[in-house]
């Protein structure tokens, strides 16, 4: 290579880059999925009115998490601090620690400079061009391909499916990096100079700050395999020169962890005191790979649908997950292989081959090897389904040898071409569309539905187009150049134009586009809650108002969405809602039990909840399923249906039941009756519903009134006039399960019971949650829980419960006194004594005067001695002063941070100081030092060492 051909090169991938986001940079719409909020409440009540549907809704977490990130790390550092905690989700919790922010990749520091969709969009581009230059420059410099098979290689890698599907994730920032380090393993191993160890080092320490831990641990096993593979090429010069070689190769490497230190540290310390920790012990291995029938995308992208086009329909996996598709003209090229003359390069092919083979066996759960892999690696509890990223890196440099062997032999052995390229043709026929075509029902699970089969043979079609064109451009080239070498050059010269074109098409329309004013809108409910004053928490129904959303409102929210969450928070949240509790692996959960008494001690004062949904209202007795003995439920058509049941709780106000809608939905009414049984003659509620105003297969609500004195009384519902008329229908079933009650039919009892819900008004004459902004019957609602504790309080009482579970449990049980007593795991410190009069004190004071992410000044006032209580996640790394003097933080209520103060006026400060960071930060000092003395003082690069240690360049065309 020149410097002239290197220039060009980047100059093309740069471009192509440019034209594979064009489709949606063109329309000028920014290059992110936030429009996908728009589905959601509070966005969902405010839509544009010519808005339809997301451009893509499954890449949901960049417009959730991610670009979240990006901006609350612009905001703190344009204040001139450093990124290091996020006090608005959760409790608070790690921020750098949480590794997918990537505050210390560079590419990053543009979004941190210029904060904004622009940003993004250079982010995005900048991702392609690396792994296209990076695998044009390996394919040339390490394996001695051809311009041709290098642009081949080049297009396969940078625009394959996992490089395109995951490119708003960090994920693409890792593999981006994935040919760059085999490229640099095989220059510091050819060379031995600092430059080029340097260089590697760089690069592993990029790997490790772009934001993704498991990715970066693949693109680290396949580095280290080809650095194995690079010294056995280079065994003629002798083991011990080998032996050298890995020596400094794993310099390199330590050197490069070493350079990520200021994140990695901070992620382990995170990952050892977060839920995660508690998920990996008890995960089992197995729950992350594909079934096989997933692997047929290699032969057509939209076999199983596209989200980008509505119309994915496969349920045991997603498009990110699955999709392997690089180019059905690589698979063909890939089949060439055969072609090449040099046997170093076929030994990087036969290397390919292993790594492909390898990958696949974990993606698709093969026998043994999967569980060998999982044990030898301590992989069980990683997504090893994404290492389809080795795959399609082992398929672009197979596709580009394959280029690479076909062009060097035209012209020489005519008849030897055809045929391979029949075989390769017919191969591919075979797999890629006979298979798919005759098993499509027995194999691939494509049902009789029309729709899913015209997806299925469009698929078909797509590729088998594509093969045909393939191979006619193959058997053109071959069959002209021996008539005019030109021509025959110019066909084979259509390869690369082609594969682009087909991934063009294949991927560019998965990339979203949100336009303006669909990018994170304004809405009622975020701007009531912008401009309340003062420390406060928000917590939502179901899917409302995403975390971490909120950190682009800086709208704090109790709930997250990292991928780790910090243990103690996880574990005080299953004691608000026990239905967390068996998912441990940390991710944004709906919080269901939004009355739990937990919150208010957690400072969460505002409640956004989905039209016509009421706070205060909690559930009663609910039959929600079939029992074991029944999983679907089957739908009774009769003209009076109802349900017997005992109450509960006092103030009943709703009955909900699971319906149906057939076919027609003509404009019938139906009515709703609520009597004290079956045998009484006088109604407590009559409401007649109109059957256009229901939702199918949904839950119907008929609210009233509170009745008053309900608890262990019972009552009786029924539906009058449901028939095969108004096509309504109602689900039950046969098992009988809820044993307080029967299902009615037409006033008769039967066996069974409805799927149906009661409902009462919680403190009916002192609610809870006061209404502060009304959605209306399209729109999110804002309530105030006017119980709410302060950020901070004092308490003057203590009670110590050991046993994680039983603390728990008395903290969830309503009786516990959250605003007077301060639960510990273990008595105060001797010395550290509170008065034995445990009554509120009158004279007590709290006055937050400072709160930043990093540092929170609190000024106290108390005639006797307490405990400061900040609704604050304590986790490593904060420590705490007392009129500035050290004090030890004791962990209260079993998450939150507070202090021991002797009576009088003090003045408290929480630092957040981790140690983890300040090591690291100091070791990546030092390691980028040691780096940079290296670069500087070694002789120049690109000066080879002789032929017998040049590894492929030894045995070369």
């Amino acid at each position: 290579m020149t410097k002239r051909e290197i220039l060009w090169a980047a100059l093309a991938c740069g471009f192509i880059a440019l034209l594979f986001l064009g489709r949606t940079l063109s329309t000028g719409k920014y290059l992110s999925p936030a429009d996908m909020l728009l589905d959601y409440y509070p966005w969902a009540g405010e839509q544009p009115p010519d808005w339809s549907v997301p451009s893509n809704g499954l890449l949901g977490d960049a417009a959730t998490q991610f670009e979240p990130f990006l901006h609350f790390s612009a905001e703190r550092l344009s204040q001139r601090q450093l990124p290091l905690w996020n006090p608005d989700n959760m409790l608070g919790a790690p921020f750098v620690g949480n590794m997918q922010s990537a505050v210390f990749y560079p590419p990053n520091w543009v979004y941190f400079l210029f904060p904004g969709p622009v940003a993004l969009a250079f982010l995005a581009w900048l991702k392609l061009f690396l792994a296209a230059l990076g695998m044009y420059l390996l394919a040339r410099r390490v394996a001695k391909i051809g311009v041709l098979g290098a642009s081949i290689a080049s297009i396969t890698y940078a625009f394959g499916a996992f490089m395109t599907v995951w490119l708003l994730h960090p994920h693409t920032a890792v593999a981006s990096w994935l040919p760059w380090l085999w490229l640099a393993t095989a220059l510091l191993i050819d060379t031995r100079t600092g430059r080029y160890l340097a260089l590697l080092a760089t690069l592993v320490g990029l790997t490790i700050l772009a934001g993704h831990p498991e990715t970066a641990f693949e693109v680290t096993l396949a580095t280290g395999l080809f650095a194995l593979f690079w010294l056995w090429q280079g065994r003629a010069a002798g083991w011990a020169h080998a032996a050298r070689g890995l020596g400094i190769w794993s310099l390199g490497y330590v050197l490069g962890v070493l350079l990520g230190a200021i994140q990695v540290l901070p992620f382990l310390e995170y990952e050892l005191n977060s839920a995660f920790a508690l998920y990996r012990a008890n995960v089992q291995f197995g729950g992350f790979t594909l079934p096989f029938y997933y692997a047929w995308t290699a032969f057509s992208p939209d076999l199983y649908g596209n989200p980008a086009h509505h119309d994915w329909w496969q349920p045991l996996s997603n498009y990110n997950e699955s999709n392997i598709y690089s180019g059905l003209p690589a698979l063909v090229l890939m089949l060439l292989v055969p072609l090449v003359k040099s046997s170093s390069q076929r030994r990087l092919a036969a290397l390919s081959l292993l790594i492909m083979a390898f990958s696949a066996a974990i993606v698709y759960d093969l026998p043994i090897l999967g569980q060998v892999f999982a044990a030898l690696t301590f992989s069980a509890s990683l997504a090893t389904q994404r290492m389809t990223l080795l795959m399609q890196f082992a398929l672009a440099l197979l596709a580009g040898l394959g280029a690479h062997g076909f062009q060097a032999r035209l012209g020489q052995h005519s008849r030897q071409l055809a045929g391979y390229t029949a075989t390769a043709g017919l191969v591919v026929g075979i797999i890629g569309l006979l298979v798919p075509w005759g098993f499509a029902h027995s194999f691939f699970g494509v049902d009789g539905s029309p729709a899913l089969n015209q997806i299925w043979q469009d698929g078909l079609v797509r590729a088998l187009s594509l093969l045909l064109v393939s191979c006619a451009i193959l058997v053109l080239a071959n069959r002209f150049y021996t008539l005019r070498p030109a021509v025959g050059q110019a066909f084979l010269a259509c390869m690369p134009l082609l594969l682009f074109l087909d991934l063009f098409d294949a991927h560019s329309s998965y990339i979203p586009g949100t336009r303006a004013d669909a990018y994170y809108p304004t809405t009622k409910v975020t701007s009531f809650l912008q401009q309340q004053q003062g420390l406060f928490r928000i917590v939502a129904t179901g899917w409302t108002l995403f975390p971490e959303a909120n950190l682009m409102y800086d709208i704090p929210d109790i709930r997250g969405y990292d991928a780790m969450e910090p243990l103690p928070y996880h574990e005080l949240m299953r004691a608000v809602d026990p239905t967390i509790r068996d998912n441990a692996e940390g991710g944004f959960r709906p919080v269901h039990s939004i009355q739990s008494h937990i919150l208010d001690a957690l400072n969460v004062r505002y409640l956004i909840t989905e039209p016509r949904i009421d706070p205060n209202i909690v559930p009663d007795v609910q039959q929600n399923g079939g029992g074991s003995d029944q999983s679907t439920p089957p739908v009774i058509p009769s003209n009076s249906v109802g349900q017997t049941f005992v109450a509960q709780l006092d103030n009943l106000t709703e009955i909900q039941v699971f319906g149906r809608l057939g076919t027609s939905q003509p404009m019938d009414q139906f009515v709703f009756h609520l009597k004290v049984s079956p045998d009484s003659l006088q109604d407590l509620v009559t409401q007649q519903i109109s059957v256009a105003t229901l939702t199918n297969k949904a839950w119907w609500s008929f609210t009233f009134p509170p009745i008053k004195e309900t608890q262990g009384r019972q009552f009786y519902f029924y539906l009058e006039n449901l028939n095969s008329s108004n096509g309504v229908r109602l689900e039950y079933t046969p098992g009988d399960v809820y044993k307080g009650g029967h299902l009615m039919q037409s006033g008769v009892p039967a066996v069974g019971d409805l799927l149906f819900g009661a409902f009462s008004f919680q403190d009916a004459d002192s609610p809870r949650f006061k209404m502060v902004l009304d959605g209306g019957k399209n729109g999110a609602s804002v309530y105030e829980n006017v119980r709410a504790l302060p950020r901070a309080w004092l308490v003057h009482r203590v009670e110590v419960q050991a046993e994680t579970e039983k603390r728990l449990g008395l903290l969830a049980d309503p009786a516990f006194d959250l605003a007077g007593t301060a639960l510990l795991s273990a008595p105060l410190p001797a010395g550290l004594e509170l008065p034995t009069d445990t009554s509120p004190s009158q004279s007590d004071q709290v006055t937050i005067v400072k709160y930043e992410p990093e540092t929170v000044q609190i000024a106290t006032s108390s005639s006797i001695a307490g405990m400061l209580i900040l609704s604050d996640e304590e986790f490593p790394g904060w420590v705490a002063t007392v009129d500035g003097h050290e004090a030890p933080i004791i962990t209260a209520d079993n998450a939150l941070r507070s202090v021991y103060l002797p009576p009088g006026a003090h003045t408290v400060v929480f630092s957040y100081r981790p140690l983890a960071f300040q090591v690291g930060a100091v070791v990546s000092l030092a390691a980028f030092t040691l780096l940079s003395i290296l670069a500087i003082l070694s002789r120049w690069p690109f000066r080879r060492k002789s032929a017998d240690k040049a590894g492929v360049g030894a045995d070369t065309m």
